[in-house]
């Protein structure tokens, strides 16, 4: 399910997190089976800034999430890269009315400190659609998700990818051991142990 991905100035909490728009987000591991590899987001901004002052809660743009790792500096946090990422410009504001919210669950009190939230494919595209009608670039925030298949299929080319690769790489060297690495391993996804050694010698 598509997502929102909360990146705040400040939080309730006094929590900060090492962001960068665009490209890279972290967040805590409590959320990491929500965030898949493949998967569509908007990016949403709380009231509350660095100086104290509140300003208006909106939704700032759109992606979709990248590889997932965990945090070497961090083990309770995880990062993900960000993909495609649009800005809305202007941002949407996160209410249509006063008490009609783009997300129907903003209505129950406490709904918007989750950091990371799942939302119907209406509310995402409602939101998408709203952000496109104010925008002067309108088709910079449709395109990127045409031809982006779902989480699983993701998960099931990656897959088919490794195999392949493996394949790959015992015909070229038969004596070495081909070792697929883990899917949160930022850097490569197949270990060579004959190249490996070459490079030791």
């Amino acid at each position: 399910m598509p997502l929102v991905l909360a990146e705040n100035e400040a939080t309730e909490s006094g929590i900060s997190y090492h962001d960068r728009t665009g490209v890279s987000y972290q967040f805590p591991k409590m959320y990491r089976r929500l965030i898949q590899p493949g998967e569509r987001f908007v990016y949403y901004k709380g009231c509350k800034t660095l100086d104290g002052r509140r300003t208006r809660q909106v939704y700032f743009g759109t992606g979709i999430i990248g590889q997932v790792w965990a945090d070497k500096g961090d083990s309770d946090r995880y990062v993900c890269e960000i993909l495609d990422y649009a800005p809305f410009d202007p941002p949407v504001f996160f209410r249509t009315g006063k008490n009609s919210y783009l997300e129907p669950g903003g209505v129950r009190k406490g709904y918007f400190q989750r950091g990371v939230r799942t939302i119907s494919e209406t509310e995402f595209d409602a939101i998408i659609a709203l952000a496109a009608s104010q925008s002067s670039h309108p088709t910079s925030l449709t395109t990127p998700a045409i031809g982006y298949g779902t989480p699983e299929t993701n998960l099931q080319i990656e897959r088919f990818a490794v195999e392949q690769a493996v394949l790959e790489l015992q015909n070229r060297f038969p004596g070495a051991a081909i070792i697929p690495q883990p899917r949160n391993n930022p850097g490569f996804d197949i270990f060579d142990t004959h190249r490996w050694q070459d490079a030791l010698c």
